[in-house]
C-alpha cells in the first residue's frame, strides 16, 4: 500500500475517541488522538459543566521496511526468489520486520 502526503493511513472514530494516523509530507506519519464529545455532569442543583480535551501524540516514524534502498509498507511483497528447489517470498510485516516464507516447489 502506498499513502500520499496528507492521506489518512488509519482512522477510527469509536464513541467519543478519534484515533488517526496521517501521512506527512516528509515521509513520516503523525499519530493523533482526539475526543469529539462533551463530558457533561449534573449535580442535584442542575449545575452543568462541560469539558473538552484534545491530547495529541507526537509524530513517529512511518511503519514499514527498507530493502535495497526501497521503502515497503507493512503487508507489501518485497521480493520472490528461488532457493534450490523451493520458491520463497519476502514480505514486510506489520511490525516492520522482513519475513521469508516458503511458497512452494519451483
Amino acid at each position: 500500500m502506498t499513502f500520499f502526503p496528507g492521506e489518512d493511513v488509519y482512522y477510527e472514530h469509536s464513541g467519543c475517541k478519534i484515533t488517526g494516523i496521517k501521512c506527512k509530507y516528509d515521509g513520516t506519519v503523525s499519530i493523533s488522538e482526539d475526543y469529539d464529545c462533551d463530558i457533561t455532569s449534573t449535580t442535584p442543583s442542575t449545575t452543568t459543566s462541560t469539558q473538552k480535551t484534545s491530547p495529541t501524540t507526537p509524530p513517529t516514524q512511518r511503519p514499514g521496511c527498507h530493502h535495497d534502498g526501497i521503502f515497503y509498507n507493512p503487508g507489501e511483497l518485497i521480493l520472490e526468489y528461488q532457493q534450490k528447489e523451493v520458491c520463497v517470498k519476502t514480505t514486510c510485516e506489520l511490525n516492520g520486520v522482513k519475513k521469508d516464507e516458503r511458497i512452494g516447489d519451483c
